[in-house]
């Protein structure tokens, strides 16, 4: 549910205590459109109780994201609320930016997984610069399945854009695909990317 966040300078946010717990929603969009224009301020309203196609765009400030980088690593999940497939995350140290590629995630190696739950990650070390669950071998292999058939990436071609998207190539905004081959990369849509402090579970 709704819930505030930090003390000191109070925000709301919509927390999750399935999947292991600790989750708070920052970033969401439904299909219209299904990317978005990077900003590192706050937009719209992200404590909805659901995230449906016909959501708009909403998520917290990156300095709101960042409080949780006082309990040190997070873990960030990628997901798609209608979806049965894995879901991608993503252990990182560095400060969340969201207007640098690969929402400034990446670059010291990260650890990665794909799985359908927190709980049974099988980490392995990313060496890319923005999420690709199909190159990138640090998300294949776990659980014994390799991956789920499903693509995931984000900020395709290493650029701030968004596969397909002709609104994407001043490098001003962001979508994440998801495709069974390297012909089929449809955005996912709706889309929502959750954020907790890392504890191995």
């Amino acid at each position: 549910g709704v819930r505030f966040i930090n003390p000191s300078s109070p925000f709301t946010a919509f927390c999750d205590q399935t999947d292991s717990g600790g989750w708070m929603r920052f970033l969401q969009y439904g299909s219209s459109p299904n990317y978005y224009f990077v900003s590192t301020s706050a937009v719209g309203n992200v404590s909805t109780l659901t995230v449906t196609t016909s959501s708009a765009l909403a998520k917290l400030s990156d300095a709101n994201i960042n409080y949780l980088s006082a309990f040190g690593s997070r873990v960030y999940k990628f997901a798609d609320p209608t979806s049965t497939g894995l879901n991608p995350y993503l252990v990182s140290s560095k400060p969340y930016s969201d207007n640098v590629v690969g929402q400034n995630l990446f670059g010291s190696s990260p650890s990665a997984c794909e799985a359908s739950s927190f709980a049974i990650c099988v980490w392995r070390t990313s060496t890319l610069a923005a999420i690709d669950t199909y190159s990138d071998p640090a998300f294949a292999g776990n659980q014994g399945i390799g991956n789920d058939g499903n693509r995931v990436f984000s900020d395709y071609g290493n650029t701030l854009s968004c596969f397909g998207v002709s609104a994407c190539t001043a490098g001003l905004c962001r979508c994440f695909n998801c495709g069974s081959s390297c012909n089929n990369h449809a955005p996912i849509s709706p889309f929502q990317q959750w954020v907790r402090p890392y504890s191995p579970v």
